[in-house]
């Protein structure tokens, strides 16, 4: 394993802001949730590098430091689709599409080097950045944990019945959920005591997602 050599340094608040397109005020939730802490009042890039985007540490370079994150919407615009057409063929795997990194509604983001590598290439061919598969969970290994099937599982999140914990949406449409926020949500998938745990007090649909989600509060209760 070879590891980028040099200081790649450290970011406050504010430009970890910029880079992830978001709120300076978000940045320390969203972090938190993936489970990346401050050195001081700084977080190291190459703590945020392989907190937050999950990449093995000789992933890890200078060059994405300079490039903020890409947004679904950019990406979207880049391809000349529609941001619904562009996230229905990252979920469904069929086309060639860079990791998108799914950490709310409104933050669903490219690493902005792979994605314009894409628009650039004649083969539909980007840069490949290996991940640390330690870092994620998948669904059948949640739903396990939970103990309920993966189809009802995944059938709740879509509907919005549970809260879906943040996740990268890989090459042919196959979801990997952090496994600390997993283990924020469903403490459940470490003790095997609780699982999702949503504020405020849910109102739950009828049927197999409802069930779903009684369930799981219950347990959290």
């Amino acid at each position: 394993m070879r590891i980028a050599q040099g200081p790649l340094g450290a970011a406050n608040q504010s430009e970890l802001g910029h880079w992830l397109g978001i709120s300076r005020n978000r940045v320390q939730q969203l972090l938190g949730d993936l489970g990346v802490q401050p050195h001081g009042r700084k977080y190291p890039w190459r703590r945020v590098m392989e907190g937050v985007l999950a990449l093995a540490p000789e992933a890890v370079g200078a060059e994405l430091v300079d490039d903020k994150l890409m947004s679904l919407v950019e990406a979207a615009e880049e391809l000349g689709q529609s941001t619904e057409e562009l996230k229905g063929r990252a979920l469904r795997g069929d086309e060639p599409l860079p990791p998108l990194y799914v950490f709310g509604p409104k933050r669903q983001l490219f690493i902005r080097s792979q994605l314009l590598g894409l628009a650039r290439s004649p083969r539909n061919r980007f840069p490949e950045l290996a991940l640390n598969d330690a870092l994620f969970m998948s669904l059948a290994d949640l739903a396990s944990k939970m103990g309920h099937p993966a189809k009802d599982l995944a059938s709740a999140f879509e509907a919005k019945v549970l809260a879906e914990p943040k996740h990268v949406v890989l090459t042919g449409g196959v979801k990997r959920y952090f496994k600390a926020d997993v283990l924020r949500l469903c403490p459940s998938a470490e003790d095997d005591t609780s699982a999702l745990d949503r504020a405020p007090e849910p109102v739950f649909a009828v049927g197999v997602l409802g069930a779903v989600a009684r369930s799981v509060v219950r347990k959290a209760l």
